[in-house]
C-alpha cells in the first residue's frame, strides 16, 4: 500500500494484541492497544529524525470499538456511573467467544470510556514527544474518528445562540 513500514491487525484490538510487523507473522504485544501503537509511531518517528528524513506516520486506533476493555486505572475513573445503567443491557460482541451477547450498559460504558481515556493519554504522549523533540512546529497532526452516535441515541441538539 505504499508504506515503508507498518504494524497491523486484521480487526479492532484492545489489550495485549497480536500485531503483524511489515506483513510478518502476528506477534504478541503486551499492554493497552492505543499506547502500543503510539509507542511504535514514536519509534518510527525517532528513526526518521535520527536519519534526518521527513516522515509520514498514520495511526489507526483500535479504540473505542467493541468488544470494549480497559486498564484497571482507567476503568476506576468511571466507577461512579449511575447504578440505573446496570438495569439496561446492550447487545455487543463477547470478548470471550466473539459471538453476540448482552451486557449491562454500565459495564459497557465503563469499558468504552476507559478505552477513550487510554487513547487520549496516548495522543498526549505523541504530542509531548513531538514537542520534546522539536518536531511539533513542522508536523501536522490530525485526528479522525469513525465513531458516531449509538444507534438509538437522540440526535445532537444544535444551539442557535
Amino acid at each position: 500500500m505504499g508504506f515503508d513500514q507498518w504494524l497491523s491487525h486484521d480487526n479492532f484490538f484492545e489489550m495485549n494484541p497480536f500485531l503483524s510487523r511489515n506483513g510478518g507473522p502476528p506477534e504478541p504485544f503486551e499492554g493497552e492497544g492505543s499506547e502500543i501503537v503510539i509507542d511504535e509511531a514514536i519509534r518510527f518517528i525517532g528513526q526518521a529524525k535520527q536519519a534526518g528524513r521527513r516522515f509520514f506516520a498514520v495511526v489507526w486506533f483500535g479504540s473505542p470499538h467493541e468488544p470494549y476493555s480497559g486498564l484497571d486505572k482507567d476503568l476506576a475513573l468511571y466507577d461512579n456511573l449511575p447504578q440505573s445503567y446496570q438495569e439496561r443491557t446492550v447487545r455487543l460482541t463477547s470478548m470471550e467467544t466473539g459471538l453476540p451477547t448482552e451486557r449491562p450498559l454500565r459495564e459497557v460504558l465503563r469499558e468504552r470510556y476507559a478505552e477513550i481515556t487510554a487513547m487520549d493519554r496516548a495522543i498526549g504522549k505523541l504530542r509531548k514527544y513531538l514537542s520534546d523533540e522539536c518536531l511539533r512546529q513542522n508536523t501536522l497532526l490530525w485526528y479522525c474518528g469513525d465513531n458516531g452516535l449509538l444507534p438509538k441515541a437522540p440526535p445532537p441538539c444544535l444551539s442557535a445562540a
